[in-house]
């Protein structure tokens, strides 16, 4: 095990020489010249269709954003489609991407590169970073693929790789280490062609140097690399200890008016799952079904729901990168004659009342609420899909609940 890990204040880890940088630059864009891979955004000089590639590949992986990438261009290919869109329809074609956060920045970004840049995205580094949603990263893949501004842009991947070449042992999740490894590699970056070098470097990170297992024999800077001169490559990136991933629980309700009318509720347009559309639900302490039905069950009685059953329809689980989410569904009908096994009172006025009633109550931290025929159509987030399923699957004593 490497003698020098070191996770508190960083210290100037020893730069590579001046030939080493030059065999780093050359070896690297030979192999990226070769090796690369096929995709769609690597086609384009459309700064645009660079800047959409590049929010989408945050946090996700490539054969899962390409039929995203094709779909949203198809429907909004450039910025000011964009901006003259609904939010509502961005975050429908975004549903099940994940990291909603990412949709709401790209489209607020749109509007004021309209407002502010007559609908050009800006060509410099620092003039990007001045818009919703660009950070040193992005800022920096969209200025050196697209403009060829030579910044470096230093993502996960490259993190890992500068961390093995250099056998730098500070955490790589330090701002400050991370500061560091930024302008070593402005260093590294070549007098020109700085994009295709970026993409080089990530590129390597993702397919030859990877997280678990490097290929150190098929990699093109194997002879610069500290770590693997050194048979300690296992022993970098240096990371600190994460935090335990937090554990969420809620109970919801899913509500029907009539068979097939169904009570939606939209969240915030900030934080998780910013504007997407979900069964209501309310926050509580753990994960115990009782307590659930204890804090949900008088409250959505109160606005004029009769339950089926104390006890919830469904369980369900959801992992997030940094959540762990619990939620428990129950659920019932607007108080009033139940039709038997064939449906309930279709009751528009006591609907109305009762939307009002949760909307200024218990409810009221949803940016909307309403009864909708096919909720299906709304923009979800994949928890809220997994609800729905749940709901569809679900049978008690007296019959199936309505189906969607």
């Amino acid at each position: 095990m490497n003698e020098q890990i070191n996770t508190g204040t960083p210290t100037s880890t020893p730069p590579l020489t001046t030939d080493a940088i030059k065999t780093l630059r050359r070896s690297l864009l030979r192999w990226f010249s070769e090796s690369h891979r096929a995709m769609p955004w690597r086609k384009t000089r459309d700064p645009y269709a660079i800047w959409l590639s590049e929010v989408m590949l945050q946090q996700t992986q490539v054969a899962t954003v390409i039929p995203y990438y094709t779909k949203f261009l198809t429907l909004f290919p450039d910025i000011k489609s964009l901006a003259n869109a609904d939010i509502s329809a961005v975050l429908g074609l975004w549903a099940g991407l994940g990291y909603y956060r990412r949709a709401h920045q790209l489209h607020r970004a749109a509007c004021e590169i309209m407002l502010k840049h007559g609908g050009r995205l800006p060509t410099r580094f620092n003039d990007l970073l001045q818009l919703p949603g660009f950070g040193p990263y992005t800022a920096g893949a969209v200025a050196s693929i697209a403009f060829d501004e030579r910044v470096p842009a230093v993502d996960g991947n490259v993190l890992r790789v500068m961390a093995r070449i250099l056998a730098d042992p500070h955490d790589i999740l330090n701002p400050k280490v991370q500061r560091q490894l930024r302008e070593t590699a402005q260093s590294w970056l070549p007098p020109r062609h700085a994009g295709t070098f970026n993409q080089a470097m990530m590129e390597l990170g993702a397919t030859v140097c990877t997280a678990g297992q490097p290929h150190c024999t098929k990699c093109p800077v194997s002879g610069v690399c500290r770590s693997r001169q050194a048979g300690t490559t296992a022993d970098y990136p240096v990371r600190g200890k994460k935090d335990d991933r937090r554990r969420i629980y809620y109970a919801a309700v899913f509500a029907v008016l009539a068979p097939g009318l169904v009570l939606m509720a939209q969240r915030p347009s900030d934080g998780l799952w910013a504007g997407l559309w979900e069964l209501p639900s309310l926050s509580i302490s753990g994960p115990s079904q009782a307590e659930a039905a204890k804090i949900i069950v008088p409250l959505m009685q109160a606005a004029g729901m009769t339950f089926f059953d104390r006890q919830p329809v469904a369980v369900i689980n959801h992992t997030l990168t940094h959540r762990e989410i619990t939620v428990c569904i129950f659920a019932g009908h607007l108080s009033g004659r139940r039709k038997r096994c064939s449906g309930y009172k279709n009751d528009a006025k006591a609907g109305e009342a009762m939307v009002a009633t949760l909307q200024h109550g218990p409810l009221a931290h949803y940016a909307a609420l309403r009864w909708e025929a096919d909720p299906r159509q709304l923009p979800l987030s994949v928890l809220a899909k997994k609800q729905l399923v749940a709901i569809d699957v679900a049978e008690w004593d007296f019959g199936p609940l309505p189906k969607l």
